[in-house]
């Protein structure tokens, strides 16, 4: 038998670990879970893997209800459920198909990105009714969630206390101050000889590093003119209080946004994501960066720029 699937993504502005709370906690499942139209009744959830979910719901024609068992949990990140209708109105009986819900939570700039797939389901009829009935839900998802984070929390669980600025803020000072750096831009040259630096183009760029309101976060706007086109890059780091680690967000004028786990060793600084990452190494006085990108277009990792940046305030 050929199965049908729906999958489905959207960016939640909240944290993964409240967007996680959403999608496991009764009474936040309770504001979202079901299409519009819908009412749900009741939501009992077990979770841990061999854990039972259960949820009820009315709707115009009557009752609906559907049930599963947990087979992943990973807080903050990913759950794993059977999904099996058990209930329906007249005309709508369910024939106890089994089917598996995956919702995956991945960190990103302004939130969570939720990606949700049922699959396994009988026929492409079903799955194109279940994909309306996911997109409303998770449209709801978005509103509720976006209410924890803006700090309209809905259960006295969700308070947080503010994060308190102490000395691994204070380090992110050593990038403030005006900056001109020069170098060489790999990226997007010829890399295939044998030395991946030799078709290098002219980097000339100058940024300002400068506090955020209430200085937990160092925001970067640099203007670069690799080979003469213009590369504009706006970044953001902080702490993340989840973790307690370095995090870097950046943005640049062509339409892309980078995440990157950042780590600091003495007066080095290393920036680690998916495609690209870097080495930042401090001078002494910390008024001159040494700066090696690197990228990944085809699984290896290649020579991006290499610049040295000098203060000029």
């Amino acid at each position: 038998m050929t199965h049908a699937k729906v999958v489905l993504s959207r960016l939640i502005p909240a944290p993964p670990e409240r967007v996680f709370r959403a999608c496991t906690q009764p009474d936040l499942l309770a504001l979202w879970l079901g299409p519009n139209a819908f009412e749900i009744c009741d939501v009992d959830t077990d979770v841990r893997v061999g854990g039972r979910f259960a949820f009820r719901m009315r709707g115009d024609r009557g009752m609906y209800a559907a049930s599963g068992v947990y087979r992943e949990v990973a807080a903050g990140e990913r759950v794993v459920l059977t999904w099996t209708w058990t209930e329906g109105p007249p005309g709508e009986e369910p024939d106890g198909s089994e089917t598996l819900v995956t919702i995956q939570l991945a960190r990103a700039a302004g939130g969570t990105w939720l990606t949700l797939t049922h699959e396994g389901l009988p026929s492409q009829g079903q799955a194109d009714q279940h994909q309306i009935g996911w997109q409303e839900a998770l449209e709801k998802l978005g509103a509720v969630a976006g209410k924890l984070f803006e700090g309209d929390h809905l259960t006295a669980s969700d308070a947080e206390a503010p994060p308190i600025r102490d000395a691994k803020h204070e380090a992110l000072a050593v990038f403030l101050g005006q900056w001109k750096a020069e170098g060489l831009s790999y990226g997007g040259t010829d890399q295939t000889g044998e030395d991946p630096r030799a078709n290098g183009v002219p980097w000339v760029s100058t940024h300002v590093g400068r506090w955020h309101t209430g200085e937990f976060f160092l925001v970067q706007d640099e203007k670069a003119l690799p080979g003469g086109q213009v590369f504009d890059i706006l970044s953001v780091m902080g702490v993340d209080v989840a973790t307690g680690e370095y995090v870097a967000h950046s943005f640049e004028n062509h339409g892309f946004f980078r995440c990157y786990r950042v780590f600091r060793e003495g007066d080095t600084w290393r920036f680690n994501g998916e495609h690209e990452r870097a080495a930042i190494v401090f001078s002494d006085n910390d008024r001159k960066q040494t700066i090696t990108w690197e990228w990944r277009p085809d699984g290896e990792w290649l020579p991006l720029c290499d610049r040295v940046a000098s203060r000029t305030d």
